[in-house]
């Protein structure tokens, strides 16, 4: 066992799979003045060495983590073997330091790319010391680019700091590394110092590949080696096209129609693929030939000129064309469209989809909305199964559509979607064409103003979240705009709902969430058809006027997560005090099956618990500030919740989870949707287990949050649940062993899912466990504050992320 030994004591670590080595030799460094770090110049290579972090403190490269040599990258890598093995002999050419992949849009390009990447992880290569994928399709300007490099580097971001710091930041990070950089799918010519690379060369034997759709750019690029991926040989295709499309495409009576299709893909694995799954579930000889004829006539249409916009991609864009046709349903159509509102590359929250294809009426409501979701599901698959979707950076939450095909929707919704996303506009006046839209997409800018764009009679949809600069809108911003049925407001700078926002008598979906709203105006209760009202994190609105809430009969879904929290109840004398909402007026929705909500009052809370309606439909709860609480209990009874956050309650003594009577006899009680708990500055509390614990008790907590809980001695109850993900716990002064020694024989010594592990400031805590620990997927762990703790052996998985130790504040 291989030791990493301190002033005092000692912290262990498992030599196989081992948690990365620490540098510990400490240089001199010297903050150098910002003016100089942004001159991008020729010599700003010389002065990143001794240049100040992006939170002002000085860096040194010494004194920072080892990096993962590769990330493994999710891939069907289907006859790339020959093109792997050229890429490896350009590796060992000393003359080839940039190299170019050349070819048309749908012919591997990328996918060869993620499969050379995977190669590091799967075999003893030792030419570098890291090697980083990173999609310039995430962003035509430096910028996002940099993001995607930082990201993968483990640097710190912070978006006010300048592009000039974050390249010296990036080029410190890697100039001491010998490195391997492939930058997938660039459109024009991309400057390596811009972005904070340094050039390749003989000294630092450094490699930076690309692909692009254009040679001319591999000239442009100064590339010394271009390498042009050409279509695949007809059989190699046919045998590609047939994993795809499945049983029916070998059948003896489809086979010869079935060849047909897969040789009018031109041997584009986008294109057999895109066509093969969309012929998947086709079964009769008739609809192939159907399916052959529509293909060759959207070829046909595309090789005429239909889509000018984009030069080069005819050759795949039919693929999607055709494919996109021959989608079930218009809600299908509809809501793949949907997706092309979302920045390119975007990886989409399922949650999101979900509650925007809710709003616009795309799912089926009538159920509430587990139906919905469950639809929402379906849905998702079926259009995964198409090729039109795919997983996105987090598979069970995120998906991703295709870039390819949200430029080929774009084209076709041109008269109908407006996206304008992610472009650093600030003046919503330049956007041409906003009076003919009926989708407009804004997100991810810095607009100050929405000027008249909200007033359109022919508007819709209006999404202009992430726009922190958005502060107000007047009171006439939504005169016209009688059609609007979805607005998202979310995470923008917005103070006060504007006034006249009871226009919009078609609405049914309003997301508010994160903005800086203090009060909900009487005019929110006229939108009569309001079936979605998201407030979360709306942390200073402190005034809903009565009668407001109540009026939404419609309403289905409200998040109030984070949000208003001093709810009105019947006083002690039996009168109803006035002036604000109270937990009544939630009764009064009949409709509503997906509750988010803060109470922040004791009276309140037991209210709350005495109506079955609404502890059966609460999603999302947070019990806050409620200081004469003595116990709380999260029972079955709360059967649909999420996510639970209790904090600052400072007289609670005790948080008891679990069942009653039989339930807990049997240990048969479950919260069985509960994925987050988070239990903050409960300084008094015991938390009290009622009936035996299980796997089926909770099982899908997948994060655990606990800080500032003094009485907190152990988690041992954590090695029962499967799905954590996220461990948390931090300055809680009574705990001495994360899983205490006292478990039962049949207690599992693993956490086959725990991705992150953090701990801080736990003065007592002398261990994690007193076995050895399965951890095989985690990523990063951190301790910090924990003078007493030793740790033990992690076992189960090679393990890649990064590990932080400190003592008393120093860096081990």
């Amino acid at each position: 066992m291989a030791e990493t030994k301190v002033e005092s004591g000692c912290y262990k670590f498992l030599c196989k799979h081992s948690i990365p080595k620490f540098y510990k030799k400490k240089t001199q460094s010297v903050p150098l003045p910002e003016e100089k770090l942004a001159s991008g110049g020729p010599n700003s290579r010389k002065t990143t060495r001794s240049s100040t972090s992006l939170h002002g403190h000085p860096i040194d490269p010494n004194d920072r983590r080892d990096l993962p040599t590769v990330v493994n990258i999710p891939v069907m890598a289907l006859g790339v073997e020959p093109r792997l093995k050229e890429l490896e002999t350009y590796l060992n050419d000393p003359r080839a330091h940039i190299i170019g992949i050349s070819g048309p849009a749908g012919v591997g390009k990328t996918t060869l790319m993620k499969a050379f990447n995977n190669t590091f992880g799967s075999s003893n290569h030792s030419l570098f010391d890291v090697v980083i994928f990173a999609s310039a399709s995430l962003g035509s300007d430096v910028g996002r680019l940099q993001v995607a490099m930082a990201k993968r580097l483990g640097l710190p971001w912070q978006e006010s700091v300048r592009k000039e710091r974050r390249a010296a930041r990036i080029s410190l990070a890697l100039e001491k590394k010998r490195y391997l950089l492939m930058l997938d799918d660039i459109w024009s010519s991309l400057d390596l110092d811009e972005v904070g690379i340094p050039l390749p060369d003989d000294g630092n034997k450094c490699k930076v590949l690309f692909t692009t759709r254009y040679e001319q750019i591999c000239r442009d690029m100064g590339a010394s080696l271009t390498i042009k991926v050409d279509p695949m040989e007809p059989e190699v295709a046919w045998q590609l096209f047939q994993g795809f499309a499945g049983e029916a495409a070998s059948s003896p009576e489809i086979m010869d129609v079935a060849r047909d299709v897969a040789c009018e893909c031109d041997g584009l694995p986008l294109g057999l693929m895109t066509v093969g799954r969309s012929m998947a579930t086709v079964t009769s000889r008739e609809e192939w030939i159907e399916g052959l004829a529509m293909l060759k006539q959207s070829k046909e249409e595309f090789q005429q000129g239909k889509h000018k916009n984009f030069p080069g991609m005819e050759p795949v864009l039919f693929h999607f064309d055709y494919s996109h046709k021959r989608l079930a349903s218009k809600e299908l159509r509809d809501c793949i469209a949907y997706c092309s509102l979302f920045p390119k590359n975007h990886s989409i929250k399922k949650k999101e989809l979900v509650s925007y294809w809710l709003g616009e009426g795309l799912l089926d409501d009538s159920g509430g909305t587990d139906r919905a979701c469950r639809q929402a599901e379906d849905y998702m698959e079926e259009l995964k199964a198409m090729g039109m979707l795919k997983d996105g950076d987090k598979p069970d939450l995120e998906v991703m559509m295709h870039d390819i095909l949200r430029e080929l929707i774009l084209d076709i919704k041109k008269n109908e979607f407006l996206v304008q996303e992610g472009i650093g506009l600030t003046n919503v006046s330049k956007v041409q064409n906003t009076a003919e839209a009926e989708k407009l997409s804004l997100m991810y800018n810095y607009i100050d103003d929405l000027g008249g764009v909200a007033s359109s009679p022919k508007l819709k949809t209006l999404i202009v979240k992430q726009n922190v600069h958005l502060k107000k809108l007047a009171d006439d911003s939504f005169k016209a705009a009688t059609a609007l049925r979805l607005v998202d407001f979310s995470y923008t700078g917005m103070k006060a709902i504007p006034i006249g926002i009871d226009r919009l008598v078609q609405l049914r979906h309003l997301d508010l969430s994160f903005t800086k709203i203090k009060s909900l105006p009487k005019e929110i209760g006229e939108l009569v058809n309001l079936m979605q009202l998201l407030l979360e994190g709306t942390n200073k609105l402190s005034v809903i006027h009565e009668n407001v809430i109540s009026k939404l009969s419609k309403l289905v879904v409200l998040n109030m997560n984070g949000s208003y929290g001093d709810w009105e109840v019947e006083d002690t004398a039996g009168g109803v005090k006035r002036g604000g909402v109270s937990i009544e007026d939630l009764e009064c929705l009949k409709r509503l099956s997906d509750l988010g909500i803060t109470i922040c009052n004791t009276m309140a809370w037991e209210r709350f618990l005495r109506s079955h309606t609404l502890s059966k439909c609460t999603g999302l709860l947070t019990l806050k500030g409620c200081r004469d609480m003595s116990s709380v209990r999260l029972s079955s009874n709360l059967e649909n919740l999420r996510e639970v956050t209790i904090s600052d309650c400072i007289s609670l003594k005790e948080l008891k989870i679990g069942g009653s009577g039989e339930e807990a006899d049997e240990g048969t009680w479950q919260l069985s949707r509960l994925e987050v708990l988070r239990l903050k500055a409960l300084y008094q509390a015991e938390i009290l287990w009622f009936g035996a614990i299980t796997p089926n008790c909770l099982p899908m907590l997948r994060k655990l949050d606990i800080s500032f809980c003094h009485r907190l001695k152990d988690i041992s109850w954590i090695l029962l649940l499967e799905h954590v993900e996220h461990i948390n716990i931090d300055t809680c002064k009574q705990m001495e062993e994360m899983i205490g020694g006292k478990r039962g024989v049949h207690v599992p010594n693993h956490l086959p899912r725990l991705k992150t592990l953090a701990l801080r400031n736990l003065p007592k805590l002398k261990s994690l466990c007193d076995h050895p620990l399965s951890v095989p997927s985690l990523e990063y762990i951190k301790v910090l504050q924990c003078p007493q703790m030793t740790l033990p052996h992690l076992t189960g998985g090679s393990f890649q992320g990064s590990f932080m130790a400190r003592k008393n504040g120093g860096i081990l």
